[in-house]
């Protein structure tokens, strides 16, 4: 009797459809309001700055907690994800991340700016690696480098996204209202997601979800998969339960290691321009629209 394909190769025979890529498009705008709240703080510390006389010197503290947040989430939440879904921990990390993201415009002091960014940067650091997790079991194996290189350009079009607002909204209502577009606009879209964004159609296939949950997807995916049964992958529960830990053993280490010194300095160069660039021009004399401009072609 000749097998049931398994979702991995039905999703990878087929090309892409409708459905997937409005999946693609939902994750993307997690990722791009993500980029937006990240990053936002950079050009906006001048101006918070001034008005809470809090030396912008002293921010360093204020941009790493959010980076140290984003760290901790980033680690936790795909463990959490791999045991009850990608879903869940989206719609969460999309609702934390929006509302501190609100809260921290009603900070008055060093302290609170510090809690908020942490907080803030736990929902950020989800958000982002389970968007683009989900996004990737949706492609294809032949277009996932490319689907998740654009993927991540989400992240520096939301800072483009960001100078854009502040450049509107800064000289008129200040600071805070830019931490407000930024909390509101994740919070309804966060409410989009809880109706439309579907859960890992792989995770569904590896947890052994009931076959007419799976089957209702892939009609979705495409009608004509209607009714289709489907096997689970004899290595799912492998790849699963496998620990990071892994990725040191069986001459692995130094390839590992290799790989984290590159994205460690990428990261590293990346964040010290967009956290610290505005506030130095702002300290030679130029107007706060200066360090806005500058991230905007940065980011570009």
């Amino acid at each position: 009797m000749e097998r049931a394909p398994t979702v991995s190769e039905i999703i990878d025979q087929r090309p892409m459809g409708r459905y997937q890529i409005w999946t693609m498009a939902l994750c993307g705008m997690v990722i791009v309001l993500d980029g937006f709240d990240t990053q936002s703080i950079g050009f906006l510390a001048p101006s918070m700055a001034e008005t809470l006389h809090v030396p912008v010197k002293t921010f360093g503290p204020i941009f790493a907690a959010a980076l140290v947040g984003l760290m901790i989430s980033s680690m936790l939440s795909g463990p959490i994800a791999d045991r009850w879904g990608r879903k869940g921990p989206i719609v969460a990390c999309t609702l934390i991340f929006g509302t501190f993201a609100m809260l921290t415009a009603r900070c008055v002091s060093f302290d609170q700016l510090f809690a908020c960014r942490f907080l803030t940067g736990l929902g950020l650091g989800g958000a982002l690696s389970n968007s683009v997790a989900l996004m990737s079991e949706y492609a294809p194996k032949r277009l996932l480098a490319v689907i998740v290189s654009m993927m991540f350009c989400g992240m520096p079009t939301g800072a483009v996204l960001a100078t854009q607002v502040s450049a509107v909204m800064l000289p008129r209502w200040g600071w805070q209202s830019v931490f407000y577009a930024g909390g509101i606009l994740p919070l309804t879209l966060a409410l989009i997601l809880i109706a439309i964004l579907p859960e890992s159609v792989r995770y569904l296939e590896v947890s052994g979800a009931n076959q007419r949950r799976i089957s209702r997807i892939l009609a979705r995916i495409s009608p004509e998969l209607a009714g289709t049964s489907t096997s689970r992958s004899e290595h799912q529960d492998e790849r699963r339960k496998a620990p990071v830990v892994n990725l040191f053993t069986e001459g692995r280490a130094a390839g590992t290691i290799l790989l984290w010194i590159p994205y460690f300095m990428n990261l590293l160069m990346l964040y010290f321009v967009v956290f610290w660039l505005p506030a130095l021009l702002r300290q030679t004399g130029k107007p706060l629209t200066a360090g806005m401009t500058a991230i905007m072609l940065f980011s570009v």
